[in-house]
């Protein structure tokens, strides 16, 4: 959603802080009632829509990139692997 420029409702399990820190969208907990008042606020609040969908879509593309979270993936298994195999390698 946020690659299409659409502000992100996520949960705290998601361990995402950027996306409240990008202002991207808000961290909600996972009970109903936050649900519903997270949801409501937005709603309300229809002039902030353009500016959270652009930072959601600018943070994807900065953060998410399927490149970038390739290479994050492959370092942390290549510092994993050197971890566990003797000599590191």
């Amino acid at each position: 959603a946020m690659a299409f420029g659409v502000p992100a409702l996520v949960s705290p399990g998601c361990n995402l802080p950027e996306v409240e820190n990008a202002h991207a969208g808000l961290t909600v907990p996972t009970t109903t009632g936050a649900i519903v008042a997270a949801l409501d606020a937005q709603l309300a609040d229809r002039a902030s829509w353009p500016a959270m969908g652009e930072a959601a879509r600018r943070l994807v593309a900065t953060s998410f990139d399927v490149t970038r979270v390739h290479d994050a993936f492959e370092a942390l298994y290549e510092r994993l692997h050197a971890d566990r195999v003797p000599g590191g390698g």
